[in-house]
């Protein structure tokens, strides 16, 4: 989920924050309650509850090519946050969302430069087997059949699966965002499972430090241009393994998400003006639960383009 409007209401001591957030459709689609989690940028984190939080959920149905109904995959979320249930520094955080918010614009049809969540959990390497040896092989990179070049150069290379390592700095382990800024590639008609939209598409570049692969993509994060969000990650081009019990999202796969139309920039305030309304007159519970947290916000369900 990405943040891109924020409102704080009461006085000091006992204010609440309210959030609107953009996500991808497919990972709310069919949940009833979720935990959002929030990183802070300095290993801290904290996670709210729907359920206690105020938390709800709307998905964007729209009018694509002239058929009535057709789904775009995005959505709508809003999330309650009370200052007591924090603390000050937490708070602090938090409330920086009123003016740091980026705020929602139209996607650009012209390459640009972008900036989106990568992907969360492990980074690793490729678990390869030469079948000319029988020897196995951790590798960054990867392609199946005869190697070219290297210490392996006329061996049948095979890839056998992916070797998730937790050597690496902790900013890249599980849990983390991982961010890259990479040039889009314009935009192009997205047409899967179930949904359609103008998608906003790109290469996926992360740093070379990150393994080259991850474990997971960041289905509904943010996708940003100039400071302003004009898009949400919606899919990325997966690899897979041992019959699909194993996959990977590699440096240089193609990733997109949603690019906001003018119409959808529309739908996304109307949504929140609607939240904040109804935000801002909810009494104060008497229990909340929390746990982990982020200034962005990362869900672990994500689609994959094979």
């Amino acid at each position: 989920m990405a943040v891109f409007a924020a409102e704080i209401d009461g006085v000091p001591g006992s204010e609440t924050l309210c959030l609107g957030l953009a996500t991808a459709d497919h990972v709310m689609n069919g949940v009833n309650t979720w935990n959002d989690t929030f990183h802070d940028g300095a290993g801290g984190t904290l996670s709210f509850a729907s359920g206690s939080h105020f938390g709800t959920y709307v998905s964007r149905t729209a009018t694509y090519g002239g058929v009535a109904g057709a789904p775009e995959d995005l959505g709508f979320s809003g999330l309650m946050i009370q200052e007591d249930e924090v603390s000050g520094a937490q708070w602090n955080a938090l409330s920086s969302l009123v003016s740091g918010a980026p705020g929602l614009a139209e996607a650009s049809g012209t390459a640009g430069i972008i900036e989106s969540n990568y992907g969360w959990g492990r980074s690793g390497q490729y678990w390869v087997k030469d079948v000319t040896t029988g020897n196995y092989y951790y590798m960054p990179t990867f392609t199946p059949g005869v190697q070219v070049g290297g210490p392996l150069n006329g061996d049948t290379l095979q890839g056998v699966g992916f070797y998730w390592t937790n050597t690496m700095a902790a900013s890249y382990q599980p849990g983390t965002d991982r961010f890259t800024t990479t040039t889009s590639n314009g935009l192009q008609t997205y047409t899967s499972g179930g949904y359609k939209y103008q998608a906003l598409y790109w290469t996926l570049q992360n740093q070379l430090n990150y393994g080259q692969i991850n474990s997971g993509d960041s289905g509904g994060g943010i996708v940003s241009f100039n400071g302003a969000l004009v898009g949400v990650n919606t899919y990325a081009q997966g690899q897979v393994f041992n019959n699909k019990t194993q996959e990977g999202f590699a440096y240089g796969s193609q990733g997109g998400g949603v690019g906001f139309t003018n119409d959808d920039v529309t739908w996304l305030t109307a949504q929140w003006n609607h939240y904040n309304s109804e935000c801002q007159s909810v009494p104060e519970p008497a229990e909340w639960t929390f746990g982990l947290a982020s200034l962005v916000l990362i869900a672990k369900r994500h689609r994959k383009l094979v």
